[in-house]
């Protein structure tokens, strides 16, 4: 991946992501690598905390700012992070002490490495944009760095601490030769991470150490690379004892001593580099340590200032983003258990319902299969009991039927002697009647004559009057509602 296609990634999340990009991107072209042999402007995302303990995922600007300091290159690392509401808010600039550095205390910048940006004379025009006395002056955060350059080269911001060295109890005589002036070689240094707070200076991140400085004459001016000179048996001027990146040269020199053997700790990893020097031989006899040389930087430091103890490195904070997945992840589990936590509550709630329904069934079903036992045997009673009047009435008719038929006068009968007597009358009464009728008929048909008639009628008319008066007194005797049946 391109580094403009990452700083474009990582740019959406700012106000203005468009500004943001553009100014980093030209911060890059300017000061940076892209193509360039001595770029030492770098860019990262990491995390940085606030005084309140917020933490964001933030652009960082991060390098060895190249400042000329009495005729010397040296170089400060320094962070630049680029806050989400630039360019509303300004860019939080840090000085990051390398090992044996410490900050020096000013108008602009703090003990903890923060510099007050708004104070920098000029520097307010330069990244808001809103103008320059000096003709031609750059904006945004090309200016920032331009004018971090200027205040750093008029009052640098760290000094080395004064590392004491043993003496060389049998120094070598040598003669006088001016010494040489210090200069850091220009490198750029490993990305630094970024620190967790701001009461105190950011964490070493420098570890390499750097070779001792070389003359003016071939002290380079320029931001490129070079590699450390190794002087052989240099009389007359001391040689400075190897110091980290970022670190300047101790105090004045001491007397001239002899110097042969090359510097190995600062040389480490490094190619070698000799200045022949044909006034001086080269002495086969070991020699004493190396002797600061002289600092510039911290010439006008008070002595009485004390050395401050080396901090350890704080914790790294814990990664933004990694904590916003947890914090969904664990938002999205937790709304998931709770919602598992209901459902199963409410499917608990109703097996208990269930369950106790079922335990209170269990008496109701007893009873109700000894209540269907009973009726079952009171229903295998009744069927016994029909099946044997079934098997009566079978008999019955069939000995009915071995009986042969019965005359209609057996058949109709009263319930008693009366009864039938009643019966009989009123039979005989009726058949009277119709014979008497039928007679009247035969009289008008011709068939009798009229005194056989009306001596038949005259002794049918007598026998049906007897008839009728024993009737009549038979009903008397009789109760009234069989009275009324018969009448």
């Amino acid at each position: 991946m391109s580094t403009q296609k990452w700083l474009r990634e990582n740019c959406i999340k700012y106000e203005e992501k468009e500004k943001v990009y553009n100014e980093v991107n030209t911060a890059l072209e300017t000061f940076g690598l892209y193509g360039r042999s001595n770029g030492w402007l770098k860019v990262k995302s990491d995390v940085y905390t606030y005084d309140d303990g917020r933490t964001h995922l933030l652009l960082c600007l991060h390098g060895l700012l190249p400042i000329s300091y009495r005729n010397s290159t040296y170089h400060i690392p320094f962070d630049m992070w680029i806050p989400f509401n630039y360019p509303r808010g300004p860019p939080i600039v840090y000085v990051v002490p390398a090992p044996g550095m410490m900050v020096k205390n000013s108008k602009f910048v703090e003990l903890s490495g923060k510099c007050d940006v708004a104070s920098y004379e000029g520097t307010k025009g330069s990244w808001l944009d809103k103008g320059e006395k000096r003709t031609g002056a750059r904006t945004g955060l090309v200016g920032l760095v331009d004018a971090l350059i200027i205040w750093f080269g008029k009052d640098p911001p760290v000094y080395s601490k004064a590392v004491p060295n043993p003496q060389n109890p049998n120094p070598q005589p040598s003669p006088a030769r001016p010494s040489l002036a210090p200069s850091l070689p220009n490198q750029a240094g490993p990305p630094h991470p970024s620190f967790s707070n701001h009461a105190g200076p950011p964490p070493p991140t420098y570890s390499p150490p750097l070779a001792p400085p070389r003359p003016p004459s071939i002290a380079s001016t320029s931001w490129t690379p070079q590699p450390p000179p190794t002087f052989q048996a240099l009389s007359a001027a001391p040689i400075p004892h190897p110091m980290p990146p970022g670190s300047w040269a101790p105090s004045p020199p001491p007397p001239p001593r002899i110097q042969s053997a090359p510097i190995q700790q600062a040389i480490q990893h490094r190619p070698m580099q000799s200045i022949p020097m044909n006034t001086m031989p080269i002495q086969p006899a070991s020699l004493p340590p190396p002797i600061p040389a002289p600092n510039l930087l911290d010439s006008d430091e008070p002595a009485s200032v004390p050395d401050p103890e080396p901090s350890s490195a704080p914790p790294l904070p814990p990664n933004p983003v990694l904590l916003s997945l947890h914090s969904s992840v664990h938002a999205k589990l937790t709304s998931a258990l709770q919602s598992f936590q209901t459902s199963l509550h409410h499917s608990l709630e109703h097996l208990r319902k269930i369950q106790e329904d079922l335990l209170r069934g269990e008496p109701a079903i007893q009873d109700e299969i000894a209540r269907l036992e009973a009726v079952k045997a009171v229903s295998l009673n009744v069927g016994t009991r029909f099946r044997q009047t079934v098997e009566a009435a079978e008999r019955n008719v069939q000995m009915l039927r071995n009986k042969g038929d019965v005359s209609v006068d057996e058949l109709i009968c009263g319930p008693t002697i009366v009864h039938n007597q009643l019966i009989n009358l009123v039979a005989e009464d009726n058949a009277i009647e119709d014979t008497i009728y039928h007679l009247h008929r035969a009289l008008n048909s011709g068939s009798i004559d009229l005194d056989r008639f009306l001596k038949t009628t005259r002794v049918l008319a007598e026998e049906q009057f007897m008839k009728r008066a024993l009737i009549e007194k038979i009903q008397a005797g009789l109760p009234l509602g069989e009275h009324a049946m018969w009448g």
